[in-house]
């Protein structure tokens, strides 16, 4: 019988003044170091995602790699896309940290963004492969949202929200916007159900990753609750969780 791994574990850790901005960073005592997987909820940016993500990031630290649940305001506590995604990039300089003490590699990670988190998470990684500053191996997108540009049919809250998360410029936080050589390896894993993102949005976003030659995965499951990183204990998300895994083990994202 195999025996449980043990979880170090440091939660609700402060990276700023504002209640939202808080980390819960966990990792398998005595484990290999390895990139931790720093996690952002969907939810359309309107709810502290931190304890949405906690039960990811706890799952993903018993299969043997480090984790964070990443807490960033709302939109409408940010005040708009710009100061969020500062937040965003203070707190992976701050899971990092927190992390590496725990015995993650100290300069790499990973990033997984759930609906809307992983249009936060797609764009803070070009800024953080730009900057230099933090290496991304790869963004794990589960649930796609590969564009900040509202599109015809959309429901009018999210435009709405997408605009102000896009700012003054929409071009400039839009991945489909952007030179597809600015990214890292990307995972996409959706549920074949899904109808919010068309379809030709997706695969623009995909061709662009190939045409760039960058290494990206594709997954589109059947069954798939919605928000399935958020419920990974779910029996019906488990598909869609041992893909994740199997990307994170996977050495041809290296």
């Amino acid at each position: 019988m195999d025996q449980p791994v043990r979880i170090a574990a440091t939660v609700n850790v402060a990276y700023g003044d504002h209640p939202a901005r808080r980390l819960d960073v966990f990792a398998p005592e005595a484990g290999e170091q390895v990139p931790a997987v720093l996690c952002f909820a969907g939810g359309r940016w309107e709810h502290d995602g931190r304890l949405a993500m906690r039960p990811l990031a706890l799952s993903l630290a018993e299969h043997g790699f480090p984790a964070a649940a990443v807490g960033v305001r709302t939109l409408a506590q940010a005040g708009g896309g710009t100061n969020l995604l500062r937040d965003a990039v203070a707190a992976c300089r701050a899971a990092l940290d927190e992390a590496s003490i725990l015995g993650a590699h100290h300069r790499v990670v990973h990033l997984l963004g759930s609906g809307t988190g992983s249009l936060t998470a797609l764009v803070v990684a070009r800024e953080l492969l730009a900057t230099g500053t933090i290496g991304v191996r790869s963004v794990i997108c589960c649930g796609p949202l590969p564009t900040s540009r509202p599109w015809p049919g959309c429901e009018p809250v999210l435009a709405e929200r997408l605009d102000a998360f896009a700012g003054d410029d929409p071009t400039a936080r839009d991945p489909l916007s952007a030179d597809p050589a600015g990214f890292p390896p990307v995972c996409s894993i959706r549920s074949q159900a899904s109808t919010c993102l068309p379809e030709a949005t997706l695969t623009a976003f995909h061709e662009a990753l190939r045409a760039a030659d960058q290494l990206e995965r594709i997954r589109v499951l059947d069954g798939l609750p919605h928000r399935f990183a958020e419920t990974p204990h779910d029996p019906a998300s488990a598909p869609a969780i041992e893909q994740v895994l199997a990307w994170l083990r996977a050495p041809d994202h290296d």
